[in-house]
């Protein structure tokens, strides 16, 4: 059974996020925001954000700046990093979740990229369980050399 979804902007750093709201019905058991991987938009994880409503969690869902539903200009010509991704989107997205459930236990689920980022947040005391999937480490030698320093940061 298809769940209704609420679109929802959320503000970032001078620029909007788009994200979609999957509200349980009663009393959610928990809030999960869903921190998606690289080049996956948010309409991906749609069916696993509908089955997760049915288990009684209010889930967030959402596209990085400058991808996907969020895209305010093209790609090549976005000055935003999956840093940028990781420290500011998912920031802003955990803050819009607590604002629209504001009460009861967070869940943050982070897939690849999504994952990566869950060691560089201060978690507010309602989060209580973080998940990762597929969040390995990436080769470094893949990237340009003047951003392979923030890599080996990371």
């Amino acid at each position: 059974m298809e769940q209704a979804a609420e679109k929802v902007t959320i503000l970032c750093a001078g620029s909007t996020i788009i994200g979609t709201f999957y509200r349980a019905s009663g009393t959610p058991r928990a809030s999960l925001v869903l921190n998606g991987a690289t080049g996956v938009p948010q309409r991906f994880y749609r069916h696993f954000a509908q089955w997760a409503v049915q288990q009684g969690l209010n889930v967030l869902t959402y596209d990085y700046r400058d991808f996907g539903e969020s895209l305010n200009r093209h790609q090549k010509d976005s000055p935003l990093t999956m840093a940028d991704w990781m420290l500011d989107d998912q920031s802003a997205a955990l803050s819009a979740l607590m604002n629209l459930a504001p009460h009861g236990h967070i869940w943050v689920l982070g897939h690849s990229l999504g994952g990566l980022g869950v060691a560089f947040h201060d978690y507010d005391p309602r989060v209580t369980r973080i998940t990762t999937i597929g969040s390995g480490f990436a080769y470094h030698w893949d990237h340009p050399w003047s951003y392979r320093p923030l890599v080996l940061t990371f």
